[in-house]
């Protein structure tokens, strides 16, 4: 299947304003176990392609918000009371081309952000590039080898050092919820509750930047080396529909994420 990683990290280095899991519930994680981060196309009802990008996690530790904290209608029933259970998997899934498709590119920006815990107003054009495309990589590259095809101008990138395949693999990052209301009014009449609707908005928190604490390099090889020995194969999907992470091998291993 056609990586999009490239294409889409051009967007999200440019931003300025399901993953086939389960998507991320209301709740507050303060401890979510990242498994990958990819981008694909994956086909929808209207049998149109969109461009996803996808962080794969396994829960930790959580807890629900307080009852009445999170409002609901008919269209978001989600109370915020019942998040993710501690040891099952979820995705948060990004859609470049749905309705949210303005903030899509923002919104792995802050991922990217709270994953180094550096502010999203931090990030450099060609941080956000670069730093998708290493999240994203699928195979190991070594220095001198071809680190991505420039979506802008077709011409491979040569590494300028060794990278590891599914870079995020084994961090711990954190991210609460909240509702954001999003249709209020129909016309000049103002909707009533139940007919209102709302969109998660997803604050990423950093637990322990990258070399540190509970994501220290010993701690996230441990648990990088775990994760991709329960890996399934990766499995070329042609109709796009999205499909389990790859098992990729980790070389250098012990080796910690770049920041930006």
């Amino acid at each position: 299947m056609r990586d999009i990683s490239a294409e889409l990290a051009v967007d999200i280095s440019e931003a300025t304003g399901g993953g086939g899991k389960p998507f991320i519930r209301h709740g507050k994680y303060y401890e979510l176990l990242v498994t990958r981060c990819h981008s694909k196309p994956v086909k929808m009802d209207d049998t149109k392609m969109h461009r996803f990008a996808f962080m794969e996690c396994k829960v930790l530790k959580a807890e629900p918000h307080a009852p009445g904290t999170i409002p609901t209608s008919l269209q978001s029933p989600d109370d915020g009371t019942h998040p993710n259970a501690v040891g099952s998997v979820c995705s948060n899934s990004i859609d470049f081309d749905g309705a949210g498709a303005a903030m899509a590119a923002q919104n792995v920006r802050e991922f990217i952000a709270g994953f180094f815990g550096v502010n999203v107003d931090e990030l450099k054009v060609d941080d956000g590039f670069r730093t998708w495309v290493d999240l994203c990589r699928k195979e190991d590259v070594f220095a001198g080898g071809v680190d991505y095809v420039d979506p802008k101008t077709g011409k491979p990138v040569l590494a300028t050092r060794d990278k590891v395949a599914n870079m995020g693999c084994g961090f711990v990052v954190g991210v609460e919820t909240v509702a954001k209301e999003l249709k209020k009014t129909r016309g000049n009449k103002t909707l009533p509750q139940a007919e209102r609707e709302y969109f998660t908005k997803k604050t990423w928190i950093c637990v322990a930047k990258p070399g540190t604490g509970v994501n220290s390099a010993e701690l996230v090889a441990k648990r990088r080396a775990e994760i991709l020995l329960a890996m399934p194969p990766e499995v070329d999907d042609d109709e796009g529909d999205d499909l389990a992470a790859a098992g990729a091998a980790s070389s250098p291993a012990g080796k910690a994420a770049r920041s930006p």
